[in-house]
């Protein structure tokens, strides 16, 4: 059995990759702060089911696009939408065994004891004698799922806001400093940029928002190597020049490629995206399918809490 486990293990090494069963469930052993001397008992197991991040060909790209998709079925259709999200920081160092217990009853709900106000007073939840107070989030507020923001009303104010941040505290930090042009290149196109591409995933801007984040980039960038900020723009961005990435440019790459990863997608993530797309084509009336043919203005109304479109 060892040589097989082995051989095995060997073998997922050398081709880089894990079987797909092993994609659905992985068990860690997560030590507790003593040591745990390879000893089962010292530690304490966690089970990661439908993990996507750190796997080959995974990201967490497919759990955040099921989830915005259907934060806009519910916008567009005027449904009613929960959503949940446990801090597993918790698991890592204790969990609650009365927990643990109505966790493990997954065929059968358990029973709970609420107050009928669900709006955005605390809800009190019983859990035998244990109580858990609850403050649910409105639908203009944003809330954190695997580094990205989303809020129910799809708005992107929260986030530009963020990455507008991201840029002026850069700028702030090398304002003083001396730091050469080819340097600061690196270090947006190679940090600030992933940064924001990443939390922005899930929104397209407007060119005005576009411009406004480029302009925050450009303004200190010119004034630290000793540009006019009269030079034109694209001395900043062309690859002539600096080569400074445009995060509109970005934005439109970005999208179009995870539209590419949707279409070859398997299981769920699949699922809902040709269901989107039937969706999409139905509501707007089409005989074939948008990814064919598109001539409709995204300021129409039927569009407008669509990603896809």
């Amino acid at each position: 059995m060892k040589k097989v486990t082995l051989k095995l293990a060997n073998l997922c090494i050398q081709v880089s990759d894990i079987p797909e069963e092993w994609r659905h469930a992985l068990l860690y052993p997560i030590p507790k702060t003593m040591d745990w001397e390879y000893s089962l008992i010292k530690t304490r197991l966690i089970i990661l089911l439908d993990n996507h991040a750190g796997l080959p060909e995974r990201s967490t790209e497919a759990p955040l696009r099921i989830i915005n998709t259907c934060i806009e079925d519910a916008k567009k259709n005027n449904k009613e939408l929960w959503l949940t999200f446990q801090d597993l920081s918790k698991a890592y160092d204790g969990v609650d065994i009365k927990m643990l217990k109505l966790a493990l009853r997954r065929i059968k709900i358990p029973e709970m004891i609420t107050n009928k106000k669900l709006d955005k007073e605390v809800i009190e939840v019983n859990f035998g004698s244990s109580k858990r107070m609850v403050k649910p989030l409105t639908s203009k507020e944003s809330v954190r799922i695997l580094g990205v923001w989303i809020n129910l009303d799809l708005k992107s104010n929260f986030v530009f806001n963020q990455c507008k941040d991201i840029i002026s505290k850069y700028n702030k930090i090398i304002r003083s400093k001396q730091i050469m042009d080819l340097q600061m290149k690196y270090v947006y196109n190679h940090v600030i940029i992933p940064r924001i591409d990443y939390k922005a995933q899930l929104l397209v801007w407007s060119n005005i928002q576009v411009e406004k984040l480029n302009t925050v980039c450009r303004y200190v960038f010119k004034r630290k190597a000793s540009l006019p900020l009269t030079t034109p723009n694209s001395v900043i961005h062309l690859t002539m020049g600096y080569g400074i990435k445009d995060i509109n440019t970005i934005q439109a790459q970005r999208q179009l490629s995870r539209v590419y990863n949707q279409v070859i997608a398997k299981g769920v993530m699949k699922e809902i995206f040709e269901l989107n797309c039937k969706q999409l084509q139905s509501e707007l009336l089409h005989n074939k399918s948008p990814l064919e043919t598109w001539n409709i203005s995204l300021k129409d109304l039927q569009v407008k809490h669509c990603l896809l479109a």
